[in-house]
């Protein structure tokens, strides 16, 4: 399998790189135009990149512009098949959700949260790669399942989906959950509509592919909610139909699956109509009770919490990269502190907001690569503040030059541990 690995962070490209040689020749690109250049040059010397891993934050291009341009550079070729030649596979962190939901509508296949490791590359590839387990050198190799038995009594009859009570969502994505389900009673009207037609369309092809379209978006936004068993099912079920494409026979299988993920979005719909309300309970708690003394108002960021460096959990860092990571922060860190100044010299300072969020995402995204979740999350709440605050910038900077400070000692405590220094 021949792949390219999309990204703007050295650290970044280099570490995901390392982990994919395991499956097939890789190539890296730093920014999304040269990624476009590199997947055309290669499709024209007849040795095409089978996977592409994509970052969604980069500047200039991001990684959702080069999915779409490169589907649409795709579809104006008529001698690739159906527009699609690579496999996309999205990398991203773990607050995107909502991006990556978009981008498995523009064409994406699966995705890894940040930080990535061996075992998530593994599992991503696996779905993607007809469910074959990765295996590292001399490792023992990894647990197989055992396939369920065909059985010839139809379309998809060997798919057995589970009970919606032994369903395990992430907690993770309780916030995005009613979101979650409201889409996803959509895209179900969606399939029951094209399933009935099944039956009368003359052009069957068409419709069934619509039906794969649907089950496609229902399948990543399972995913990414968690929902690993029914993102599953719906893989399996996307890949039975394209199996019959031309079979109208497929319609009744399809509303099989239909009715069970309905039952599945009753069984889930509870749980977030007791959130919703607790939290309208707790509103109207608050507003019965009695007005709390004014207080003096607190500075921008006065809620972010950067945790002290010898107290980080380190335990997760990936060595082979401390290096990069140290010389990295410590370059990010200059750009930093003097846009801080040009924001300050600035009359109003807006127009340093974009690159200074920029400078956050590429320190947040280099520390979650790291392994280092409780830096990347620090960084990110600090990034939150500032975009909130957009308008006036000028009143972050003492969250940002507390972030800055913080990153320092950061730095300084990684380097010691690994006895590594900056270069």
């Amino acid at each position: 399998m021949k792949i390219l690995v999309v990204d703007d962070e050295f650290v970044s490209r280099e570490k995901l790189s390392a982990i994919l040689r395991h499956y097939g020749p890789c190539d890296a690109a730093p920014d999304g135009q040269t990624a476009l250049t590199m997947i055309q040059d290669a499709y024209r010397s007849r040795a095409p990149y089978e996977l592409v891993t994509m970052d969604l934050n980069m500047p200039d291009m991001s990684g959702h512009v080069v999915v779409q341009e490169m589907r649409h550079w795709a579809k104006e070729n008529p001698q690739i098949a159906n527009g699609f030649f690579a496999t996309v596979l999205i990398i991203t962190a773990s607050k995107e959700i909502r991006e990556v939901m978009e981008s498995f509508e523009e064409g994406a296949e699966a995705y890894i949260v940040k930080p990535v490791t061996p075992e998530n590359v593994a599992e991503a590839v696996a779905k993607i790669d007809g469910g074959h387990p990765y295996q590292a050198p001399n490792d023992t190799p990894a647990e197989t399942v055992t396939p369920a038995a065909p059985v010839a009594d139809g379309i998809g009859s060997h798919i057995l989906p589970p009970s919606p009570s032994d369903l395990q969502p992430d907690e993770m994505a309780a916030d995005y959950m009613a979101d979650y389900l409201d889409s996803t009673r959509d895209k179900l009207s969606e399939l029951e509509a094209a399933a009935l037609d099944l039956d009368e369309t003359d052009d069957v092809l068409a419709t069934t592919n619509g039906i794969m379209r649907v089950l496609h978006s229902l399948k990543g936004e399972a995913g990414m909610v968690g929902l690993r068993e029914v993102s599953d099912i719906l893989h399996r079920t996307e890949t039975a139909v394209k199996d019959h494409e031309d079979d109208p026979a497929c319609a009744e299988f399809v509303l099989r699956i239909k009715d069970w993920m309905s039952l599945v979005v009753a069984y889930l719909q509870a749980p977030v109509e007791s959130r919703q309300l607790e939290a309208t309970q707790q509103a109207i708690a608050s507003e019965s009770e009695e007005p709390a003394a004014p207080v003096a108002k607190a500075k921008p960021g006065a809620e972010v919490k950067l945790i002290l460096a010898d107290h980080l959990d380190c335990g997760r860092v990936v060595t082979d990269f401390v290096q990069d990571y140290i010389d990295a922060t410590t370059r990010r860190r200059k750009m930093l502190d003097d846009t801080i100044e040009q924001i300050q010299a600035a009359e109003t300072g807006t127009a340093f907001v974009t690159p200074m969020i920029g400078i956050l995402n590429a320190l947040k995204g280099e520390a979650a690569m790291i392994g280092l979740r409780q830096v990347s999350k620090g960084i990110n709440d600090a990034e939150d503040v500032f975009k909130e605050l957009a308008e006036t910038p000028k009143q972050c900077a003492p969250l940002l030059r507390r972030t800055s400070k913080w990153l320092a000692s950061v730095v300084e405590h990684v380097g010691n541990m690994h006895g590594v220094t900056g270069r």
